[in-house]
């Protein structure tokens, strides 16, 4: 078994006590400021939207978050990267650890192209299904398949950036995120209200900004993962399938998505009903939502890196550090 001296010199924290507050602060703090953008991201989008109407705001939000539930368990499945990844770490198997983001790729991915193209052929029977307003429903619609090309990279990310926090790197995420708010910041300015020599497109040009920036970000953390130094000591080349390894992870992964889903999903529930009685209090509700999920974005990025560091000192058996 490695000691607590030898476990924590490969940690790319500020402090060797393992299992220490700061040691969960040093992994934490990236986290909370890349979740953090990630919310500023939405908040912009409504913000420039909201200057469209209640409608429009509305519309991109009872969108956003019907496809972001037809997601979800992709999501929480790709998170499970970050479990097999710290324990490798943890065990010194760090060649190991690029090979699981590639099977969680290799899983996800081609799942994740079909299912994106079933939702965009059936979203407008579920917008009338689900019965808001025929004006938020064409909004909505419309704002949709600015993000349907986006789909296949927010998954990607999610398990790249599930790959890095597994390694404790969290402040390359962080990077990257920031880039892709940029990004579609200019966009959805350019895109909503055809400045900056771009089309005029709306709502759908919020949807094609956003779907942009979930590629800029995807494009970052590739680069990242397939360089030289970091495919040489965690072996991010390993891109061929191993079908014991997915069995493995789905085990694991599975359940973690089935979570995702059934809150998220009561999420949007309740959103519907929300919708169901007009575009304004529709359109407050999302403006409302983008403001309070600011508000708990240092406990998830806590968990996270908690998540992170018990995985590790499991794999490296210091069970003493890891409770």
């Amino acid at each position: 078994m490695l000691s607590k001296t030898e476990t924590t010199a490969s940690l790319p924290v500020t402090t060797r006590r393992a299992g220490s507050v700061f040691e969960v602060t040093a992994l934490a703090y990236p986290v909370v400021l890349q979740t953090f953008s990630d919310t500023l991201m939405q908040v912009v989008d409504s913000a420039f939207v909201g200057r469209l109407g209640a409608t429009e705001l509305g519309g991109v939000g009872f969108s956003g978050i019907w496809l972001w539930t037809s997601l979800c368990a992709f999501v929480g499945m790709g998170t499970g990267v970050q479990t097999f990844v710290a324990q490798a770490f943890g065990a010194r198997r760090e060649r190991e650890c690029g090979s699981w983001m590639w099977q969680a790729l290799w899983l996800m991915l081609p799942l994740v192209v079909v299912w994106t193209a079933i939702v965009a052929m059936s979203f407008e029977t579920l917008l009338r299904w689900l019965g808001p307003t025929l004006e938020m429903q064409d909004r909505a619609l419309q704002y949709a398949w600015g993000r349907f090309p986006g789909m296949p990279a927010v998954i990607a990310s999610v398990v790249m950036t599930a790959f890095f926090r597994g390694l404790g790197r969290t402040k390359l995420p962080l990077f990257a995120t920031v880039i892709a708010n940029i990004v579609n910041a200019v966009l959805v300015y350019g895109l909503v209200f055809g400045r900056l020599g771009l089309p005029e497109w709306g709502v759908f040009g919020a949807g094609a900004a956003t779907a942009t920036a979930n590629w800029t970000y995807v494009v970052i953390m590739l680069i990242a993962t397939l360089r030289p130094s970091v495919a040489a000591r965690f072996g991010t080349y390993a891109w061929r399938p191993h079908w014991q390894q997915m069995k493995r992870y789905l085990r694991t992964s599975v359940p973690m998505g089935g979570q995702w889903l059934l809150d998220m999903t009561s999420f949007a529930v309740f959103s519907t009903i929300i919708a169901r009685m007009g575009d304004v209090p529709m359109a407050a509700n999302q403006a409302m939502i983008q403001l309070l999920s600011l508000s708990f974005m240092q406990a998830y990025g806590i968990s996270v890196a908690s998540g992170a560091l018990v995985g590790r000192y499991i794999g490296a058996r210091d069970l003493e550090a890891a409770t």
